[in-house]
Formats: C-alpha cells, structure tokens, sequence
C-alpha cells in the first residue's frame, strides 16, 4: 500500500479489497487488520497473535457503560483547535484537579493536540492516564464478575469493533489478566524531556526536540 499512517494504512487495504475484490465491509475490514497485524510485526521482528480496532464511538460508550471515569487532572487545557463537526473547529477546556468524566469528555480529553506545550507527547500520556482510570474503575465495580454487564458491553461494543479474537478468548484473557500481578508490569510514554538541557533524564526521554 505504500507509506502511510497505520490507520490510513488500514483504510486503504479495506477499501481495495471492498473495491476490487468485491468484499463486504466487516469481511475487509477484518482481513485489512489482519494484514495490517502482520506487517507491523514483521517490522518490530515479533509474532502478533491478535489485534483489535476501536473506534472514537466505541470508546465514549465504553466509559459511559461502566458509568464515567475519575481522573486527577494535572494542568488545566484550553483547545481551541479541537475537531469539530464538518471540518470546523471547536473550543475544548478542562481545569486542573479531580475530574468526573462521560464518553464525550474522556475522548476529548484523549483526542486534545493543542491545549499543551508538548503536543502530542502530553497526549499519550492523558491516554495512559485514562487507560488506568478505565481499568480501576473496572476493578472498583468488579467488573468480571459480573457476567450481564459483559454481555451488555459487548452488545453496546460490537459494531464499533473488529478483532480476529473470539468471545471466549476476550473472557479468556480477562481472565488472565485477573491473575497478572500489576507491579511486575513496565509501562512508560516517549517523550522529548532527555537530559541535555538541564532537566532530569526521565523514562521513556529518548527523543530530541
């Protein structure tokens, strides 16, 4: 397909296995994220066993089906160049301290370029914090034990998602992922802050401004 941006990547493989192989749209779209899984591996030199997409509708509903997420926030952001409908832009403010966020609020606060000095590494990094807050908040109202509020998050989820995993392997991996010990993992963002003009060397410091 050429160079591109993952998710243009896998857009463009959909769109000419719909246009030139005649596939229907949830055929190609998976088979484009498997394709795309498999190229993405072969350039980090691992074996990737599943993927998943969601998209921006998938996730609001999430946070809204597990009721909202908390979140500390750390500095107060003011977007003025937040996506808007028909290729506008929009306003987007939040203020520092504990926030309560909906769908639409959690993916503002995760989509934001333009509120901070480091644009896109400050994103990433809401992204983690946010990824954090979604799996407490999982823990907080036991969500694997409850075996109907799965089954109504998968309903609410399914037409906003493509993955080769099956239903059992999600229970599956949630399942593991009960037992995993939350301290032996390492997760840390890129980011430019790299030592060389005087402030402290941070994980994750290995770009240059």
């Amino acid at each position: 397909m050429g160079p591109g941006r993952l998710n243009a990547l896998w857009r463009d493989y959909r769109n000419t296995l719909i246009r030139e192989e005649g596939m229907e749209y949830p055929q190609a779209a998976l088979l484009s994220l498997t394709e795309l899984k498999q190229e993405v591996g072969a350039a980090l030199g691992v074996e990737i066993q599943y993927a998943a997409k969601v998209d921006f509708t998938a996730f609001s509903k999430l946070v809204d089906a597990i009721g909202g997420i908390d979140i500390d926030i750390p500095e107060t952001i003011v977007d003025t160049e937040y996506p808007g409908p028909n290729w506008t832009f929009e306003t987007f403010e939040i203020s520092e301290g504990p926030q309560h966020l909906d769908g639409e609020m959690a993916l503002k606060y995760a989509r934001s370029r333009h509120g901070s000095d480091t644009g896109d590494f400050d994103r990433s990094e809401r992204q983690q914090r946010i990824l954090r807050s979604l799996l407490a908040r999982a823990e907080d109202m036991k969500l694997l034990r409850q075996p109907g509020k799965i089954k109504e998050l998968l309903g609410v989820l399914s037409e906003h998602i493509d993955t080769d995993l099956t239903v059992r392997e999600l229970l599956t991996l949630a399942g593991l992922a009960r037992k995993a010990d939350p301290a032996r993992f390492v997760s840390f963002q890129l980011h430019n802050v790299n030592g060389l003009y005087g402030e402290p060397m941070l994980a994750g410091g290995i770009l240059y401004s």
